[in-house]
């Protein structure tokens, strides 16, 4: 052979264009695989089409093993139909989060907070998510959950111990203070009586200033049981002893006037 004949042709373009295409993969896949969580693609058919390597430990799955697994593999039946409405949220509503425990290759669930988005690429709808180990927030949660139960179990009983202790003050000086009171009264009551008339004018004003000072007495212990304990709380409920004790108070006069007086009766109500 003297002679051939060759063609020749420029293909710098398409190796340029190539060339970017690959850059733009490995950039895609760079991203991917420095999400702090894990991330998938979904096809409409539940495939996976691709993800990170995060989501490959997760699974404890091989590559050619997650092509034909389900997104419902690896979730606990009790969640499962969650999970698929949740897909099926993705696709026709364009996204959607949910949190629910994700079960791994090796049997353990991880409480995992997945936000997904619709993505449409060459004509098809795919399904992006991405998942966030939220265990330390769940357990940060429940201890919270717990101190406050604690606190609010604690306030209770503080609250139980006060109230016990005003019941116990109360009794005290209705048995004690207050019946002597009242046997003091007697008493000057029935001095009074035996003193023979006419009675000295200076001894009968110590008797009268006497008297009224032990009726004041017995009408300040009374008010004081009264705001220890409401003596209609346990019989009629807390909307009566609010109402009696807004009486109470505008009749001892710390309640001044009609419009200070309607203003009271208002919040007992």
């Amino acid at each position: 052979m003297t002679h051939y004949i060759g063609s020749y042709r420029d293909v710098t373009a398409q190796i340029q264009s190539i060339e970017a295409l690959r850059r733009e993969q490995r950039f895609t896949e760079a991203i991917m695989e420095s999400m702090p969580g894990v991330v998938y693609f979904l096809d409409r058919d539940g495939r996976y089409r691709r993800w990170n390597r995060n989501f490959l430990e997760l699974t404890g799955c091989t590559a050619e093993q997650l092509q034909h697994m389900h997104p419902l593999d690896f979730i606990d039946s009790q969640h499962r139909e969650r999970v698929r409405e949740r897909i099926e949220r993705v696709f026709t509503q364009s996204e959607d989060s949910i949190e629910v425990p994700f079960v791994t290759g090796s049997g353990r669930a991880i409480p995992y907070l997945f936000t997904g988005r619709r993505l449409r690429f060459a004509g098809e709808d795919f399904l992006i998510d991405v998942g966030v180990d939220i265990s330390a927030r769940m357990a940060a949660e429940q201890a919270r959950d717990a101190h406050l139960q604690r606190l609010q179990t604690l306030s209770r009983q503080v609250l139980e111990i006060q109230e016990a202790e005003r019941q116990a003050l109360g009794r005290e000086l209705h048995d004690s203070v207050a019946q002597d009171v009242g046997a003091v009264s007697l008493n000057l009551t029935i001095l009074r009586g035996k003193l023979a008339p006419p009675i000295d004018a200076a001894i009968a004003q110590r008797l009268d200033d006497s008297q009224k000072l032990l009726e004041d007495a017995a009408l300040r212990l009374r008010y004081v049981m009264a705001e220890l304990r409401p003596p209609g709380l346990d019989e009629f409920g807390l909307l009566a002893a609010l109402r009696e004790h807004a009486e109470r108070v505008a009749q001892a006069g710390r309640v001044c006037g009609d419009g200070a007086w309607r203003r009271a009766s208002a919040a007992a109500d």
